[in-house]
């Protein structure tokens, strides 16, 4: 179901749970854009409007709901979070703010280049508890990406009023920590790089783990990804995982190619079972001369031994 603000609906297994940064309260979100953008703006609400922790310590706080009064709400996709909402009831217009902190949260929503809209400015309810992702960001994704990289650090804070801090190590395995490339159907600790809320920079990620190894560079967790994970992972006698098996492309398999260097194994060339001697001689034959035994024509015709004696006479 597509909700009011034009993201779909999830259920429990599409959300992150992580605190919003510099504090210990929870906000499930759905995984991935949602997620970074809305609890950077919480954390930024958190510092510089009116702390999390009022009277209620922190507990009047809340993301996605299973259900809702409003069939569309954008509760129920994880993209709609209320802040404080004792001290914010809805139905009057800024209610519970100081003329300061009203423009501080105008300051942010500008700073958020409307990634997050505030149901305070609704016709009908006022709602300034309500922070919700944007419109027509569902349909802009690329630009909530650009956003993510312009403007939210790496330990999950903006740079408003702050500035960006040193950069991460490229190196570095780009997922949150207990995340895995893995299938888009697997357990929601996989990131597959088909899901629509999966981050670019995930996705640049296993991209470049794909170039490492010379497969094709798809950022998404396809079917030679799975094989090459599963060779390293046998290689080192690693178990397989008990939820889908080998092929997840973890911290480990990771560190073992970007860092260490590790490179799929070359292929060998294997004649079939049922070649018998002759067979063998000829294909022998067939590698010096030529396929029809006249010479090789991108060595001008010539067999591999004369090619050679050509160029080393040169």
């Amino acid at each position: 179901m597509i909700t009011e603000n034009g993201w779909p609906s999830c259920d429990s297994s599409m959300l992150e749970r992580n605190p919003v940064p510099g504090t210990t309260i929870v906000i499930a979100l759905q995984r991935g854009i949602p997620n970074r953008i809305m609890k950077a703006f919480a954390a930024d609400f958190h510092a510089f409007v009116e702390s999390l922790y009022n009277s209620r310590g922190g507990a009047d706080e809340g993301g996605w709901t299973p259900t809702n009064s409003v069939a569309t709400s954008n509760h129920l996709g994880g993209t709609a979070m209320d802040l404080n909402w004792t001290d914010h009831p809805m139905g009057k217009a800024y209610d519970g703010y100081t003329s300061g902190e009203i423009a501080t949260v105008r300051e942010l929503l500008a700073f958020y280049e409307s990634m997050i809209y505030w149901g305070n400015d609704w016709e009908s309810p006022k709602d300034s508890m309500h922070f919700q992702m944007g419109y027509n960001t569902y349909n802009n994704q690329a630009k909530c990406n650009d956003f993510i990289a312009r403007k939210i650090r790496p330990d999950g804070f903006s740079t408003f009023r702050r500035g960006p801090v040193a950069p991460a190590n490229p190196d570095d395995f780009p997922l949150p920590e207990g995340y895995c490339y893995g299938p888009l159907d697997g357990p929601d600790y996989c990131i597959s790089g088909e899901y629509v809320g999966d981050l670019q920079e995930w996705k640049d990620g296993l991209g470049r783990w794909q170039a490492a190894l010379g497969l094709a560079v798809t950022k998404r967790w396809d079917d030679a990804t799975r094989d090459a994970a599963t060779v390293l992972q046998k290689q080192r006698n690693w178990p397989s995982n008990p939820d889908f098996g080998y092929g997840g492309v973890y911290l480990a398999e990771w560190n073992e190619v970007i860092k260490n260097g590790w490179r799929l194994p070359a292929e060998e060339k294997v004649f079939p079972d049922d070649w018998t001697d002759r067979d063998l001689m000829i294909e022998v034959l067939r590698q010096l001369r030529g396929p029809a035994l006249a010479g090789w024509p991108q060595l001008g015709n010539a067999s591999v031994v004369d090619a050679v004696a050509r160029l080393r006479a040169s």
